[in-house]
Order: C-alpha cells, then structure tokens, then sequence
C-alpha cells in the first residue's frame, strides 16, 4: 500500500530522522479504502492509529493498523491451540510460508522463508515485520486456513519533519 507516516512541521522546518520505538502508537495519513476512488473524485487520505511493530531502520516501519489487533490476537491463540498438531518441513524452498517460533518469546508466528544457507533459513515474521534465522528442522508447516490471511502488519516508510 505504501504508507506515508504524516508530515509534522515546525517553524523552521529543518528535515531530521527520528526513530519510532517498538510499541509507539502513533497517527499516521493514508487513503481511505473503503470510499469508492474516481476520476472526478480521487481517494482521500484519513488518519488511522498504528502501532509500530518493528523499525526495520531510520527510514522504514513495520506498522499494524489498530483495527487489526484482535485478529492478529485470534491468530497467534490458534497456532498455539495447534502446537502439538504441526509438522515439520521436510522440504522447504525460499518464498514458502511456515510457522516458527520467535525466539524472543517464544511464540508461534506465521512466517515467509526469505533465505536459505546450509541448515538455516531466514524468517521473515510476515504478522511482525521482524526476521531472524531458524534452524530448517525447526520449520513447521503452516496449516491451510492460514495460507489465505494477508500478513497483518505493513512495511512502510517514514517521510516527515520535526
């Protein structure tokens, strides 16, 4: 979709980079979705409240709009209802959707394989915004019903003034 992360501007409006923190909820402009979009009336922009999942660096986000927590809250209570239910990959290629466990709390997420050297696949934790490596024997097969659900949370990047 490519967000624009809203213009603040002071007097002098110097241009500076400012890092958002992991878990900031701020308010960012984007174009209404849900009105219709034409020649004679092009789409408006509205603000939504975010919360910052990840800073990928100083210029990009990782962002999950409000509106979407409780599905990503319903999400991560099903993989965990399914734990002792998943298979590992016997056969994994780069681009396949997995689950993994994030090793900083040690849930299970659904992810995308983005790299694969030797016995490690990179993750990219596409619900999150985070990556890591992961052991391939540690890889699990996603189940159908979530192959379908578009990641939760969106890269953008960040263009705005203090």
């Amino acid at each position: 979709m490519g967000i624009k992360i809203g213009l603040i501007e002071t007097a002098w409006r110097e241009e500076k980079k400012v890092l958002v923190p992991k878990g900031c909820i701020i308010e960012i402009s984007m174009l209404d979705k849900e009105e219709a979009q034409t020649e004679a009336k092009p789409a408006k922009q509205v603000a939504v409240s975010v919360t910052v999942n990840h800073d990928e660096n100083v210029s990009t986000v990782w962002i999950i709009c409000a509106a979407m927590y409780s599905a990503l809250d319903r999400l991560v209570d099903q993989l965990a209802e399914m734990e002792g239910q998943l298979t590992t990959l016997t056969n994994l290629g780069v681009g396949d959707m997995v689950v993994a466990r994030f090793t900083e709390d040690g849930g299970l997420c659904r992810g995308k394989v983005i790299s694969i050297a030797s016995k490690l696949a990179t993750v990219l934790f596409i619900d999150y915004g985070e990556s890591e490596q992961q052991s391939v024997e540690s890889l699990m097969e996603l189940p159908v019903q979530f192959r379908d659900l578009g990641p939760l949370t969106e890269r953008s990047w960040r263009g705005w003034r203090l």
